[in-house]
């Protein structure tokens, strides 16, 4: 049985350290815990953090690393899978440009890729849309040819600057580069078929150096 660790900081807020092999050892903090009856946590109990921004569970922990070149499937402390992967236009993909919108790379930080937010073009583009997406409109501007087959949309977490830009994704497409989306052309399929196996919503953690 994990145990967990509950500490008082800031706010009345409270953080939650997993102490147990196999789990991720971060502090996570939240508004509100539920009762916890004799100092003890099931390991698939989850709790909502930040109001409905974030649901972790307490469970063996799967995330994501991308640092410029490559995205990186991580489980427990392996690495799992890694696929070539690039962000920002080309010629503006260094992280000095991050802060420079529609141009530069993702910024750093933390991010969540909500699986309820995992979007398959085929089946959920409708035919104007896919007309529209031919004339550069619409929600898949440039469809197969900008995103490939696949898109995750990534929410900032708490303390990301983001430079006041948004709209981030994980997404494929024919040739590398992007908006500052995090770009893994070719191969996307693939990354979108592990995710779909998982079946859950995985963090992505933008670590640049």
């Amino acid at each position: 049985m994990p145990r967990f660790r509950l500490r008082p900081n800031v706010c009345a807020r409270y953080s939650i350290r997993v102490l147990a092999p196999g789990f991720d050892a971060a502090a996570v903090s939240g508004l509100a815990l539920p009762a916890v009856g004799g100092g003890q946590t099931p390991a698939n109990s989850h709790f909502d953090l930040w109001g409905s921004e974030l649901r972790v569970r307490m469970r063996r922990r799967v995330w994501l690393r991308f640092d410029g070149k490559s995205l990186k499937w991580i489980n427990g402390g392996s690495i799992e899978r890694e696929w070539a992967a690039v962000s920002g236009r080309e010629g503006h993909q260094s992280p000095r440009e991050q802060n420079v919108a529609d141009t530069g790379p993702i910024p750093a930080g933390t991010y969540l890729g909500d699986f309820s937010e995992f979007q398959d073009r085929r089946l959920g583009q409708s035919t104007v849309d896919w007309v529209a997406g031919n004339l550069g409109r619409g929600q898949w501007r440039g469809n197969e040819m900008s995103w490939g087959n696949y898109r995750l949309w990534l929410r900032p977490l708490r303390n990301v600057n983001t430079f006041g830009r948004d709209g981030f994704t994980i997404h494929g497409g024919w040739y590398p580069g992007s908006a500052g989306c995090i770009d893994l052309t070719g191969n996307m399929d693939d990354f979108a078929g592990r995710l779909r196996a998982y079946g859950q919503s995985v963090t992505v953690d933008v670590i640049y150096g």
